[in-house]
C-alpha cells in the first residue's frame, strides 16, 4: 500500500536533534518517536520518500499508539 510520511525536526531542552514521524496509509496513522540518539544514526534516511523498516517499543498516547523507535533499517 501507499503511505504518507509526515517528518517534524525539533531539538530539545538540551538543544539535541529529534524527530516525530507520522506514518498514514489506508489502516490509519502512527506516530513514530525518534530520540536524539537513534535520530543521529538515522537522520540520513528520514526523507519523506523512504521505505525503512522500523523496530521500537509501542506505547499508547492519547489512546494513539506510538513507536518509540530503537532501530531503523532501509529496505
Amino acid at each position: 500500500g501507499h503511505s504518507d510520511l509526515e517528518i517534524k525536526h525539533i531539538r530539545t531542552k538540551k538543544g539535541e536533534a529529534m524527530a516525530f514521524v507520522t506514518m498514514q496509509d489506508e489502516t490509519g496513522q502512527i506516530s513514530c518517536t525518534f530520540f536524539p540518539k537513534q535520530y543521529a544514526i538515522s537522520n540520513d534516511q528520514l526523507v519523506e520518500t523512504a521505505i525503512i523498516q522500523l523496530e521500537g517499543t509501542v506505547e499508547r498516547h492519547r489512546g494513539k499508539p506510538q513507536i518509540l523507535v530503537q532501530q531503523t533499517r532501509k529496505n
